[in-house]
């Protein structure tokens, strides 16, 4: 799939990078989880937000931007192919929470879902979905269903959701403007993806405001905290702040991936072709980026306002800065690993043509 706006380079040299990272995450807004080797279909790395939290009353999503806390609900994937339910979710809370441990199917088949509550009017921005309500396989010690002990964690009613069967379609893009694509309880697209050198280049932004160096002071910036040469050390952490699927190491520049159109995703031992992804629009952020997945405490500057004095670079969102790239694979499905080679298929211009990621 090619848009209108692609420039293709014809480059002397082969552009490569490779995967340095891969992140699912079971239920949005919750703990991600670093992985070696996921599985990339049309609808986003399997098992990544494909269950969701919502309010108990009107339907409406609930997540970090509302709640930070979320961030230390810890979902464990346990697959199991050959099982009725494809595996298990195992639900897990921070010590002093003093709350039980649960297990839910992690892919409940129709013989599962056919006794469970199903949900038609879930709200996720300006999504309707379909979904069903949770229940624990096997039950609970205490008792309590999913949905009541992840209320009692966040101190309102609410339901833990798994995605319904109707498909939720993307919306085109400037440079994708005939996608065919759906996804699951992402913002707006099914995959994310950056670069390890974007990342660097927002820590070493960060380090100049903390030190006001070159006009880069920040308001309410905590000098202390990120005044030190650990914030780029620290990169690693930052990078899960902003929640991508797929990381990348080896652009040449930061933001590089901005001009990205198409990449081809190589076996790192092979050299075999494994799978192709599209990537459609810039990422714009909100304030999730803020809270610390370690602790569940939302910073006051670190990162928005930092990124906010360089990457507010879509006229029509202008008080949102964009990092990453929302994208979608152009196979059904294909394993994708840390290590792997990625080449830069074709580059485009996208200018300041984006799409917000709600």
């Amino acid at each position: 799939m090619f848009s209108a706006l692609t420039s293709y380079l014809g480059l002397a040299q082969e552009e490569t990078v490779t995967v340095s990272k891969l992140l699912i995450h079971p239920i949005k807004s919750c703990h991600g989880t670093s992985v070696q080797t996921a599985v990339c279909t049309r609808t986003g790395l399997r098992y990544d937000r494909e269950f969701m939290i919502i309010d108990a009353v009107t339907h409406k999503a609930i997540t970090a931007r509302d709640l930070a806390k979320m961030v230390l609900i810890y979902p464990e994937v346990h697959p199991a192919p050959r099982s009725a339910d494809g595996g298990s979710l195992q639900v897990s809370f921070p010590l002093e929470a003093d709350l039980e441990t649960f297990t839910v199917p992690l892919q409940p088949g129709s013989d599962r879902v056919k006794d469970w509550e199903m949900i038609e009017d879930v709200r996720l921005w300006s999504f309707t979905i379909d979904a069903y309500v949770c229940q624990a396989v096997p039950p609970t010690r205490c008792g309590l269903s999913p949905s009541e002990i992840i209320s009692k964690y966040i101190g309102r009613s609410a339901l833990l959701i798994v995605k319904g069967p109707s498909p939720r379609i993307a919306k085109p893009t400037p440079s994708a403007p005939d996608l065919d694509a759906s996804f699951m309880f992402q913002d707006g697209y099914p995959l994310m993806v950056l670069s390890m050198e974007t990342i660097r280049d927002v820590a070493e932004r960060i380090l100049q405001a903390a030190r006001n160096e070159d006009g880069w002071a920040v308001a309410g910036l905590d000098v202390n905290k990120w005044g030190s040469e650990g914030v780029d050390q620290d990169a690693w952490r930052l990078v899960e702040r902003f929640r991508p699927n797929i990381v990348f190491a080896g652009a040449k520049e930061a933001f590089d991936e901005d001009s990205w159109e198409e990449v081809t995703v190589h076996d790192s031992q092979t050299d075999e072709v494994k799978g192709r992804i599209l990537l459609v629009s810039r990422c714009t952020r909100c304030l999730l980026p803020n809270v610390d997945p370690s602790s569940g405490v939302p910073d006051k500057a670190v990162p928005f306002k930092v990124i906010s004095k360089y990457r507010r670079i879509d006229l029509r969102d202008k008080y949102s800065p964009c990092v990453g790239v929302n994208a979608v694979s152009l196979l059904d499905e294909f394993p994708i690993s840390v290590g792997d080679k990625v080449t830069i298929t074709t580059r485009l211009d996208r200018g300041q043509e984006t799409i917000a990621a709600k």
